[in-house]
C-alpha cells in the first residue's frame, strides 16, 4: 500500500476511477500535480471535476505529463479556448461509454422488469 504522493511519485500510468465527492472534488490538482512523476500518462474516467482543469493544462503544457486523457469534463473545459482542448498531449472523449444499442437494451429492459415486478404483472 502506498499513499497518493508516492503513488504519483513512482506510477508510469495514472488511473483515477473514483465517485465525485467532497474528498474527490479537484483530487488531481497543482500539488498532486507537483509530485506526479515526469512522463507519467493521467487517465481520468471518472467525473470531471475530480482533476483541476487549469492546474493540470497547465503542467502538462509543460511538458510534466505526456499525456493525458479524460472521459468527462465540464463543458467550458471542452468550450473554444480551453487549454486542455488545444493540447496536442490531451485526449478527450465524452461521457457515454454506456450509448450503445446493447447498453441501452439492459437498461430499458431492466426497467421494465422492476416496473412489473412492482405491479406484480409478469415480464417476459
Amino acid at each position: 500500500m502506498l499513499g497518493l504522493e508516492e503513488l504519483l511519485e513512482q506510477s508510469d500510468f495514472v488511473s483515477v476511477n473514483c465517485d465525485l465527492n467532497p474528498t474527490s472534488l479537484r483530487l488531481m490538482n497543482a500539488r498532486t500535480f507537483a509530485r506526479i512523476k515526469t512522463g507519467a500518462v493521467l487517465i481520468n474516467t471518472a467525473r470531471g471535476p475530480i482533476v483541476d482543469e487549469d492546474r493540470p493544462g497547465r503542467r502538462a503544457a509543460h511538458g510534466k505529463a505526456r499525456r493525458r486523457g479524460a472521459r468527462r469534463v465540464r463543458a467550458r473545459a471542452a468550450a473554444g479556448g480551453r487549454p486542455l482542448r488545444s493540447m496536442d498531449n490531451v485526449l478527450l472523449a465524452p461521457h457515454n461509454s454506456n450509448s450503445s444499442p446493447s447498453a441501452w437494451e439492459r437498461v430499458h429492459r431492466s426497467t421494465l422488469a422492476q416496473l412489473a415486478e412492482a405491479l406484480g404483472a409478469a415480464y417476459p
